[in-house]
């Protein structure tokens, strides 16, 4: 006599949807990562440059505008510039951006 429950049509059906849902996976990983526009590749990022020692501050300019035009913390220029008063800043003064 014959069994015709339906489990026994079940599992070679699993087994296929699982041979399949793999195949999608493999094939899938193997192509190359896309990248978004405007997005960073490594082949676009520089070592960063350092900032140069000493710089020389133009009309309009105030510390905080100097650190973000080198990106250097604000602290960090006040701790390297101690005698310079942030609200009397001047242009041509020369003040230091690194050791």
């Amino acid at each position: 006599m014959a069994d015709s429950s339906p489990a026994r049509l079940l599992a070679p059906i699993a087994l296929a949807v699982f041979f399949v849902a793999v195949m999608i996976v493999v094939v899938s990983s193997d192509s190359e990562p896309t990248v978004p526009p405007g997005a960073t590749t490594a082949a676009e990022i520089r070592p960063a440059r350092l900032p140069p020692r000493t710089y020389l501050v133009r009309p309009g300019e105030t510390l905080t505008t100097i650190s973000e035009k080198f990106a250097i913390p604000l602290a960090r220029l006040r701790a390297l510039n101690p005698d310079v008063d942030p609200q009397s800043l001047r242009a041509g003064r020369r003040i230091k951006l690194r050791r």
